[in-house]
């Protein structure tokens, strides 16, 4: 008895360990540490070591920066890692392997509850093997923590009709997604045609409680606002989300059409009408406010990657949220004979893609040209433009960090601040491709790799401060 018990499971166990060892391989180098994901840690790192929530900029600290889109649900456990194990990229990465699993188990259990155990397995085995989901959740990024809190309600949104408390806690959990990452914020027009609907239906228990959980969702997000830099900066860029891919509506339509031809992307079509077949044959069991929702917000993802520049990593949430519906589509579609082998050979085609490093970059340049700064500038008066390497150097006054977005960032308040070689007549350590390579000439000094020290004009003169 107690053996068939576990062998019950054993399909469980299979996806744990499956998705425990995606997780945690290379945790520290695969991917490899890039722009964003350094930029995050060099603030959770100041956390970690005294110098507040903030983010340098050269001689100033810029307290709660809104650029960075992430909150404190993301920078927090960062920090505390940091504050434990000591500043490593993989002890930074500890929060997040735990965030992959919190939203795989979520995953599992939001289809098991709506859907069935059956489909639960093949959602999970779906998702702990996707790469996108794996490479955008191991780095300090705010995609898959908003993912789980998002999830976490979505669970308990059935429950909202039982009490107002369950509205309450269901919207504070859509408000921590929205803080986890500042474009999970589309989950509010959501909400907002889920209470149209209800509205015209005259369905006015629903309709009271989906306002109750925006309410909750918009003070939970307002609470942490001024972690988030909330103010000029952080509304004008929550106002060009969706259109500073070129400042068109559809961009990706307009500009490059033959992006959606791309694997991943006619990948993702299959799953979407997969996931519609699957929610249709569900529909009885799934609220019609809580269907529109999640449809609703999987559409305004794929708008907002429409009219940007094409990334998946935009188009990441809505894929993620039509997993739970793919199992039944493929077998409404498919039938019990042809759903299964399919829906195996996805899994084993992710995890061989996922197996070989593919989706992403394990390059090392960021780190070797750390250790190279390390041990040969420790005495060079230099400004840092790749958060790569700054974030895995000790604190050294001779180094200072000027992140390449703060040079479009005119309006975040440091217009005192120099901006240009020109002005603050430092060498500058940057990473440089062939074609711009050749426009420096001898001022360029080989660090490693792509990274080089651009030293000043010899006539340069610093600008008045």
């Amino acid at each position: 008895m107690m053996w068939l018990r576990l062998r019950s499971w054993l399909p469980e166990l299979a996806i744990g360990i499956a998705g425990g060892f995606f997780f945690l391989r290379d945790l520290g180098t695969f991917p490899a540490a890039w722009a964003d994901d350094s930029l995050f840690m060099i603030v959770a790192k100041r956390i970690a070591t005294g110098h507040g929530y903030t983010l340098p900029v050269l001689t100033e600290s810029w307290q709660h920066p809104f650029i960075l889109g992430v909150g404190p649900t993301v920078l927090w456990p960062v920090a505390l890692a940091v504050k434990a194990l000591g500043f490593s990229v993989a002890a930074a990465r500890v929060p997040m392997a735990i965030y992959l699993a919190a939203a795989a188990a979520l995953t599992y259990g939001y289809t098991n509850r709506y859907v069935g155990r059956r489909d639960a397995r093949w959602a999970a085995g779906l998702l702990v093997t996707l790469s996108a989901f794996v490479n955008t959740g191991k780095p300090v990024l705010g995609e898959i923590p908003a993912l789980a809190f998002l999830l976490a309600g979505l669970m308990l949104f059935e429950r909202v009709a039982e009490s107002w408390k369950w509205a309450c806690a269901v919207g504070a959990l859509f408000g921590l997604a929205v803080v986890s990452k500042v474009s999970f914020g589309l989950v509010f027009p959501a909400l907002g045609v889920a209470w149209i609907w209800m509205a015209v239906r005259r369905e006015w228990d629903e309709v009271r409680d989906l306002a109750m959980i925006g309410i909750s969702a918009l003070a939970v997000f307002l609470a942490f606002g001024p972690f988030l830099g909330m103010g000029p900066g952080l509304l004008r860029d929550i106002g060009e989300y969706g259109l500073s891919g070129g400042g068109q509506v559809l961009n990706v339509l307009r500009a490059q059409p033959e992006l959606l031809l791309r694997f991943p992307y006619v990948y993702f079509g299959v799953l979407f009408a997969l996931a519609v077949i699957g929610m249709w044959s569900c529909r009885s069991e799934i609220a019609p406010a809580h269907a529109i929702i999640v449809w609703s917000f999987i559409f305004f993802n794929v708008v907002f990657f429409l009219n940007e520049h094409g990334w998946f990593r935009h188009l990441l949430p809505a894929h993620l949220l039509l997993l739970p519906f793919v199992p039944g589509g493929a077998l409404r579609l498919l039938g019990r004979r042809f759903a299964g082998p399919v829906l195996f050979f996805f899994i084993l085609a992710q995890s061989w893609w996922q197996l070989t490093y593919r989706g992403s970059s394990w390059i090392r340049e960021g780190e070797l040209a750390a250790t190279e700064v390390q041990e040969h500038f420790a005495e060079t008066a230099m400004v840092i433009e790749q958060p790569e390497v700054y974030v895995r150097l000790p604190e050294n006054p001779h180094w200072l960090f000027l992140s390449d977005e703060m040079k479009t960032r005119d309006y975040a308040g440091f217009a005192g601040i120099p901006k240009t070689q020109a002005e603050h007549c430092l060498a500058v350590l940057r990473k440089i491709g062939d074609p711009d390579a050749r426009a420096y000439g001898s001022r360029m000094k080989q660090v490693y790799g792509r990274y080089y020290l651009l030293l000043p004009e010899e006539d340069c003169v610093p600008a008045a401060r």
